[in-house]
């Protein structure tokens, strides 16, 4: 049963890759990769395939920064880039790789505070 929502994550990162590669210019394509790289990423992490975890988790958040800097949809971008970030750090603790984990989580609540921030530019505090 674990293998088969692999096979469909795989699936999924075969067919936006190649999608990314017919459009380059649909950022959704390439937001959609990246999500699918993180969620894979998770799924193999609980199986305890953390290597392969890592480098996926990694590759989304290239992915997530390069999307983000391309694109309008800031707040959204930063928090699948945030969330990317938090993922890598809790594959990292679980490694023992406690200060590679901090620097992540480190990162996750910077991109989480730029979202504050935005918003707080947006809608100003009554």
């Amino acid at each position: 049963m674990a293998d088969e929502p692999i096979s469909a994550y795989l699936a999924a990162v075969v067919r936006y890759e190649a999608k990314v590669k017919e459009h380059p210019e649909k950022s959704r394509y390439r937001e959609a990769l990246a999500r699918v790289r993180s969620n894979l990423g998770n799924a193999l992490h609980l199986l305890g395939r953390n290597a392969e975890a890592e480098s996926l988790h990694r590759t989304a958040i290239i992915e997530f920064g390069s999307w983000l800097i391309s694109i309008h949809r800031v707040c959204i971008t930063v928090t699948r880039l945030a969330v990317a970030r938090s993922n890598l750090a809790w594959i990292l603790k679980s490694l023992g790789r406690m200060d590679e984990a901090n620097y992540f989580y480190r990162e996750s609540i910077d991109e989480y505070n730029k979202i504050i921030m935005n918003l707080a530019l947006v809608h100003p505090p009554c």
